[in-house]
């Protein structure tokens, strides 16, 4: 069985293959490892989670971000 870790990195590898590298560079000197815990947490714990297929689970993220409105420019 794979560790949450490991299941959010596969996945951010499918969807941003970056991603890991971006937050480090952009939060690594006041947060470390804040990289790691997000992709462990939202995709490795959340998004990578049985029950809907990828495809379904992006539609909901994008529309969830939509209803939020202005202040989610960066996702």
């Amino acid at each position: 069985m794979s560790t949450a870790l490991e299941r959010g990195r596969e996945l951010t590898k499918k969807l941003n293959p970056d991603l890991e590298q971006i937050l480090d560079d952009r939060y690594g000197a006041l947060l470390p490892d804040f990289a790691e815990s997000l992709i462990e947490w939202a995709y490795g714990r959340h998004y990578a989670r049985p029950g809907l297929d990828l495809k379904t689970r992006q539609l909901c993220t994008i529309a969830a971000l939509t209803a939020l409105g202005g202040q989610t420019g960066p996702q």
